[in-house]
């Protein structure tokens, strides 16, 4: 694969993930494979083999490009794949009856990169441009309407939270018998051992149904915002229980897991 020359780079924030984006001196838009596959919350072997996917695949090796790319260690040849290949590449990553089961929200997050990742760069890139005077004051007036839509959104989910916070304080105060009498982080560990044992699971497989019911309540991927967040920081561990601290959320994983022990989360 020939070295292309970086011109701009962009990062797109993509469903609480992050995209790189490359446009290089060829005049075209690359999108680096190694964040897509974090963004997936793909492990470091799983990465290995996409990229080996990209490099042998008869179509897909002819939009790889290695470009050099600046990233925490400094600047190094990252594997980059046009952005005209990128629904191909993902389209082969298949979303199985298993996924599903076991990791719903990896499989919802693959279907959204399947379908909207390409056109999330293309639009950073590319931004597509009114033509007419009717078309800017169309697309002021749906600048208008979204905003606020997402006022009354932001109302309606504050009033939520504050009702939740009130239960939230309320069950915190009442909880029973629990041994850990310590920080927040403390008890946010106990509880998770609490719902263990009374569900008669192992403590890493309480941590796999407390992630999917996390990812459900907050309509996110917890696995990916680790893995985002260990990169940025240049960590090589991080705990669940690190992370949320770290981010100040413990309030919101706490409000997750004691739900679980009361049964409100289906």
């Amino acid at each position: 694969m020939n070295m292309v020359t970086p011109i701009e780079n962009k990062v797109v924030q993509f469903h609480g993930a992050q995209l790189v984006g490359i446009k290089a001196n060829d005049g075209k838009v690359y999108a680096a494979v190694r964040w897509i596959c974090k963004g997936l919350g793909l492990s470091e072997g799983q990465m290995k083999n996409e990229r080996k996917r990209i490099q042998e695949d008869a179509v897909l090796q002819k939009g790889g490009r290695n470009i050099i790319l600046p990233t925490n260690s400094g600047n190094q040849e990252t594997l980059c794949l046009e952005i005209d290949y990128l629904p191909l590449w993902l389209a082969k990553i298949s979303i199985t009856p298993k996924m599903k089961q076991e990791t719903p929200w990896v499989a919802r997050m693959l279907e959204e990169y399947q379908l909207k990742a390409k056109d999330a760069l293309a639009a950073a890139f590319f931004p597509k441009q009114p033509t007419s005077q009717l078309e800017i004051l169309q697309g002021v007036i749906n600048q208008m309407v979204a905003q606020e839509q997402e006022v009354k959104e932001i109302k309606k989910q504050q009033s939520l939270m504050q009702q939740e916070n009130e239960a939230l304080k309320h069950r915190l105060d009442t909880i029973d018998n629990l041994d850990s009498i310590g920080n927040l982080q403390q008890r946010f560990n106990e509880m998770v051992r609490k719902y263990a044992r009374k569900e008669g699971l192992g403590f890493q497989s309480a941590w796999r149904v407390f992630t999917i019911a996390y990812n459900k309540a907050y309509s996110t991927n917890l696995t990916a915002k680790i893995n985002n967040y260990k990169q940025k920081h240049n960590l090589e561990k991080l705990s669940r229980p690190q992370y949320f601290s770290l981010t100040d959320t413990l309030e919101d994983a706490i409000r997750v897991i004691d739900q679980m022990l009361n049964k409100e989360i289906a």
